[in-house]
């Protein structure tokens, strides 16, 4: 009887270990594949006023953005990370607020890079 309930304990030991595993390795796994920027578009003149959050690893990090020519129709906006070394900080996600200009006409389209990643876009226009 005393093997029996050993077994039956390290049994679900072992099946709460593994559904903790999985379970945060597949949120994460979901949580960075399901992540699409939001942004705002105000146009006039000639000049995209492109503005918005993304969302840093941790309070530590910068948030450099720019906008990367693709092709006459097309521009990335590129954003870099970088932590700032010898500085404690909580490490949880942190929004920070960029904006960035682009010159080119109104059907001007955008795209979005974040860690050399294409990441989805929506844009809107902001009166």
């Amino acid at each position: 009887m005393g093997r029996l309930l050993w077994f039956i304990c390290l049994g679900a030991c072992l099946a709460l270990g593994a559904h903790l595993f999985f379970a945060s390795y597949l949120t994460a796994d979901a949580q960075a594949s399901n992540y699409s920027l939001s942004v705002h578009d105000r146009y006039a003149n000639g000049v995209h006023s492109i503005s918005g959050m993304y969302t840093v690893p941790s309070e530590c990090h910068d948030l450099f953005v720019r906008a990367q020519d693709i092709n006459g129709s097309m521009t990335a906006l590129v954003f870099e990370t970088w932590e700032q070394p010898y500085r404690d900080c909580k490490h949880e996600p942190t929004p920070r607020a960029f904006q960035v200009q682009v010159f080119g006409s109104s059907a001007l389209e955008f795209r979005a890079i974040a860690n050399n990643n294409w990441i989805p876009i929506r844009i809107a226009q902001a009166l």
